[in-house]
C-alpha cells in the first residue's frame, strides 16, 4: 500500500509540474516582446529582387537603440549575438532576445557560411578585415519590441572570376596554376557597422596567391582596392600547332582599375602561343554562375 500511495503521490506532483509550467509559458510578461529576424541576398546590379538566404549561414547581430549611433554607444545588453539561418530564411539566435518598449536600429554581419562571424568593434568600426573572406553586411532600423528583423544581406567585399580561353593556334589548354598579386590587407582596411563600407586598400601585396580552378576558371574574394594593376600568374600545358607543351608560363600585369565593394568582375584572358593576353572586364551580379560557386578559395 505504500508503494501505490507513494505512486500516485509522484504522480499528482509531476501533474501539477506540468499545469504550472504551461500556464508559465502562456502568461510570459515577454511573449509579445520578442525579437524574431529573417534573413534574405540581395541582389543589386540588373534586379532588386531578393534571395533567401542559404540554410547553415550564421550572422552576428548587433542591436542599438534607434536614438544611438553605433560610432558612440554600446549595443544592447544580450547583443551581439548569433544566430544560424534555418530553412525559409529565418534566422534563429541561441536564444531568444527580449527587448522593452522602444525602437530599435539592427546590424548584421556574415560571413556567408557556417563558421561563427566575429566582428569586433571600436566606436561602430571593425578590426583590420582579411582578404579571402565573403564579408556580408545588413541593416533594419526602427523596429519596435516584439518585431521582426528583415535583414537583405548584401556583399561587400569584391569578387574576381578569372576566365582563362585558347587563343589562334592553341588547343587543349589545361591550367594547371592561377596566382595573382591581391590587396593588401592593413590596420585601416576596416569596415564601418553603420554603412557596411569597407575602406579600400591602397596598395597590393607582393606575395602572389594561388586559387583553386575549375574548367580553366577560378572565383577570388579580396578587399576594395583602389588604383590596382592586378599581376597574373598562369600555369598550363597545351597544344601550340604540332607541338605539345607540358608546362608554360605566363605572365600579365592588368590595366590599372578601382575594384569596388561590393561588386563581381568578370577578367577574361587569352592563352596565346607566347603570352598570356587581357581582353577585358565585366562587372555581374554576385550570384551562383555554373560550378564556379563551388569552389573553395585558398590562400598560400
Amino acid at each position: 500500500m505504500r508503494q501505490i500511495k507513494d505512486l500516485f503521490t509522484s504522480v499528482a506532483i509531476f501533474a501539477v509540474a506540468l499545469s504550472c509550467s504551461k500556464e508559465s509559458a502562456q502568461e510570459s510578461p515577454f511573449a509579445d516582446r520578442e525579437i524574431q529576424f529573417y534573413a534574405s541576398y540581395q541582389q543589386e546590379l540588373s534586379t532588386k529582387s531578393t534571395t533567401l538566404f542559404t540554410t547553415g549561414n550564421r550572422a552576428q547581430i548587433f542591436a542599438y537603440s534607434s536614438t544611438h549611433d553605433p560610432a558612440g554607444s554600446s549595443c544592447i545588453e544580450g547583443t551581439p549575438l548569433i544566430a544560424v539561418a534555418t530553412q525559409g530564411g529565418k534566422l534563429e539566435p541561441g536564444s531568444p532576445l527580449y527587448l522593452p518598449k522602444g525602437l530599435y536600429d539592427f546590424y548584421s554581419i556574415s560571413f556567408n557560411n557556417s563558421s561563427v562571424p566575429s566582428l569586433n568593434l571600436s566606436s561602430g568600426v571593425s578590426q583590420p578585415l582579411s582578404n579571402g573572406i565573403d564579408y556580408l553586411w545588413a541593416s533594419s532600423k526602427s523596429i519596435p519590441e516584439g518585431g521582426s528583423v528583415q535583414f537583405a544581406y548584401s556583399h561587400r567585399a569584391v569578387k574576381l572570376t578569372i576566365e582563362i580561353e585558347e587563343g589562334d593556334g592553341v588547343e587543349n589548354l589545361q591550367v594547371a596554376t592561377i596566382k595573382i598579386t591581391p590587396p593588401l590587407a592593413t590596420a585601416t582596411t576596416t569596415m564601418e557597422l553603420k554603412s557596411g563600407n569597407i575602406v579600400s586598400s591602397q596598395a597590393l601585396n607582393n606575395e602572389k596567391v594561388s586559387l583553386e580552378h575549375y574548367n580553366n576558371a577560378a572565383n577570388y574574394i579580396m578587399l576594395p582596392i583602389t588604383g590596382a594593376k592586378l599581376a597574373l600568374e598562369v600555369s598550363a600545358s597545351l597544344k601550340i600547332g604540332e607541338v605539345e607543351v607540358e608546362s608554360k608560363l605566363y605572365e600579365v600585369e592588368v590595366p590599372q582599375r578601382d575594384y569596388l565593394s561590393g561588386t563581381h568582375y568578370k577578367l577574361t584572358f587569352i592563352a596565346g602561343a607566347n603570352a598570356l593576353e587581357f581582353i577585358g572586364s565585366t562587372v555581374a551580379d554576385w550570384v551562383v554562375v555554373d560550378n564556379l560557386e563551388e569552389i573553395t578559395l585558398i590562400e598560400r
